[in-house]
């Protein structure tokens, strides 16, 4: 049997480099043939959705031109989010048809199916086609995801019933799919580490910058909390840098927006920084999260300070410091200098070369190999 993989992506390849390509990566440089579907949708009708579907039509400005390894074929396609009954019919008619055609011209026969997004786009694509393995990559609490199609539990529980192993990404996700599956693991993200070691310049000194990267939504990312603290400390510089999925209005002169850049070019941004925040809220949503940003961040040796993911985050407590309101976090920004040490950088470092983007492949992999022999 020819190793085959097809993934059905939350995300477009030339988004954020996430575990998505990451993994689609990692098969082909083992020598699978990878089909890479393009996000489909999860959420309904709105402004911003209806300003992706029109980026489909016209060249998108805000791409990131990731890089493609051999033995990867990229599928993207015009589709309307499954969000009513109609906007399904035109897709089962005309869409979902060309995304098939296209699936079956890359000459993929019977290909391990890797699904991250559980609506009923999928579940139509998925009857269409001949596959061997089915797997649902479940990586954020979506149910909790501000706009999601409103049959989103009807068709999330569809495809866990079809799948052949549910793999999660954080301790929440894992514990509310072991009662609705026999088989569930749970792979945390990984880093590439020789990447992101290249912004480590060394312990901490002195805080004259701070950065967040990654995407920057209301629904996850505490700005509030982040401008008021930046109000209070005028003389320290804050980066964001990703996309921009919220306005933002009176931000302090210290907060720069930077636009996403290149995975290969982020860690020159990143050396500049003294230390890296996950300013998360704390909701529904984010209960499911452990950032692929963690090791990658883990691998600079800054120091991290994270709020509104604490409970995932608490096995490294003796590095990062977890924040439980705006005065912990303001404290741990001013007092960093007397927390930090050469030893919290040196386990952050040994920590993250520990949790390589190869080693959480093989176990992946394992999941596969232990099902059937190619």
């Amino acid at each position: 049997m020819q190793k085959e993989v097809l993934i059905l992506s939350s995300i477009d390849w030339n988004f954020q480099w996430q575990s998505k390509q990451i993994f689609a990566t990692h098969f082909a440089r083992a020598g699978w043939k990878v089909v890479f579907v393009n996000s489909t949708g999860v959420k309904r009708l709105s402004g911003t959705a209806f300003k992706k579907i029109i980026s489909r039509l016209i060249k998108n400005k805000n791409k990131m031109n990731n890089p493609v390894e051999e033995g990867i074929d990229i599928i993207g396609q015009l589709i309307l989010p499954p969000s009513n009954s109609f906007f399904m019919r035109i897709n089962r008619k005309i869409f979902i048809p060309e995304i098939v055609r296209k699936i079956k011209k890359t000459n993929i026969k019977n290909p391990v199916v890797i699904s991250y997004i559980p609506t009923q786009t999928t579940l139509d694509i998925l009857d269409e086609l001949e596959y061997s393995f089915l797997i649902y990559h479940c990586t954020d609490n979506l149910e909790a995801y501000p706009g999601i199609v409103r049959n989103f539990p009807e068709t999330e529980s569809e495809l866990i019933r079809r799948s052949d192993v549910v793999i999660t990404t954080s301790p929440y996700l894992f514990n509310k799919m072991k009662s609705r599956h026999p088989r569930v693991h749970l792979i945390l993200p990984g880093v590439e580490y020789e990447l992101f070691s290249r912004a480590d310049s060394g312990p901490f000194k002195k805080l004259k910058r701070i950065c967040y990267f990654g995407g920057i939504h209301r629904s996850r990312i505490n700005l509030p909390m982040v401008f008021s603290v930046a109000r209070e400390n005028p003389d320290i510089e804050f980066i964001f840098i990703g996309p921009l999925r919220t306005k933002v209005k009176a931000k302090p002169d210290n907060i720069k927006f930077l636009p996403p850049i290149n995975i290969n070019k982020l860690p020159e941004k990143l050396r500049d920084c003294d230390c890296i925040i996950f300013p998360y809220l704390e909701n529904e949503f984010t209960k499911g999260i452990i950032p692929v940003k963690l090791f990658q961040s883990m691998a600079t040796g800054k120091p991290i300070i994270a709020t509104g993911i604490n409970e995932n985050l608490k096995n490294y407590s003796d590095v990062i410091y977890l924040a439980n309101s705006q005065e912990e976090f303001s404290h741990f920004i001013r007092n960093l200098s007397e927390l930090e040490s050469r030893e919290k950088y040196e386990k952050r470092k040994r920590i993250a070369r520990e949790n390589s983007w190869e080693k959480r492949f093989h176990t992946f992999l394992n999941v596969i190999l232990e099902s059937f022999t190619f």
